[in-house]
């Protein structure tokens, strides 16, 4: 069953757009625009699984949903994974999601009647089972928001 409405394709063509420009962004415009594909390829094809396997327009949307949503994420981690391990881009959004436990951060929020201060506290190390010593922290930025 083919496209029949504009709409689909529309979004398709900003999906691949967008994961261009975010590979041209870190100056890997080819890595960003095979990854687009591949999203797009993947949105096509769990849309042709879910008319092939019902019928039912909104069992078919589930369908959609269950796939896209466990392969996409898969896709854009190892996305994420080789653009930061054999191309060295994406470092930003790539350590945001790796689980090492000596670099983590948090956020001391002071709301006062007239502003909300910030606080960015960093940990340096912290403290493990075994260890013994206290947690280091450090001040990374502190900001107003009026």
């Amino acid at each position: 069953m083919p496209f029949t409405h504009p709409g689909p394709t529309v979004w398709l063509l900003l999906l691949i757009g967008g994961l261009a420009w975010l590979g041209y962004a870190s100056g890997k415009f080819a890595i960003g625009l095979i990854h687009g594909l591949l999203q797009g390829w993947l949105a096509c094809t769990a849309w042709r699984w879910s008319q092939a396997l019902t019928d039912s327009a909104s069992l078919s949307v589930l369908v959609q949903w269950a796939v896209s949503s466990l392969t996409g994420n898969v896709l854009f981690g190892s996305y994420l994974w080789v653009s930061l391990n054999w191309f060295r881009c994406h470092h930003n959004e790539a350590f945001s999601a790796i689980q090492v436990a000596d670099y983590k951060s948090f956020l001391r929020i002071q709301v006062q009647p007239d502003k909300l201060t910030v606080h960015v506290v960093g940990v340096d190390k912290i403290a493990g089972a075994e260890c013994s010593h206290p947690v280091k922290v450090h001040m990374v930025e502190q900001f107003d928001i009026s």
